[in-house]
């Protein structure tokens, strides 16, 4: 997908906490070195855990999928325009690099 610049977001305390820093979570070192190996393809990114109320459109995506079976579409298209509003407001609080 050519993607240079990501930001992974989630509820994920552990995992983005141990790829964030990963001398504070030593017993992560296996599973940080696998993530890393398989992120190097990406030029820059960052590991953001957020609150799930404020990553409502990634929930909304996932049961989408989940229960109207749409596995490819978001890939392909990008987000739906039903969440357009949704995500500008999202984007607001999560700046790209302006995380912290």
């Amino acid at each position: 997908m050519r993607l240079e610049k990501i930001v992974f977001a989630g509820e994920f305390v552990e995992p983005f906490g141990a790829i964030n820093r990963p001398k504070a979570w030593p017993s992560f070192l296996a599973q940080v070195d696998e993530i890393n190996l398989q992120a190097r393809v990406i030029m820059e990114s960052r590991w953001k855990v957020v609150p799930r109320d404020q990553n409502r459109g990634a929930t909304f995506i996932a049961q989408s999928v989940i229960k109207q079976n749409l596995w490819q579409s978001y890939v392909a298209s990008g987000h739906p325009g039903w969440l357009f509003e949704l995500f500008v407001n999202e984007s607001r609080g999560l700046s790209f690099f302006g995380v912290t």
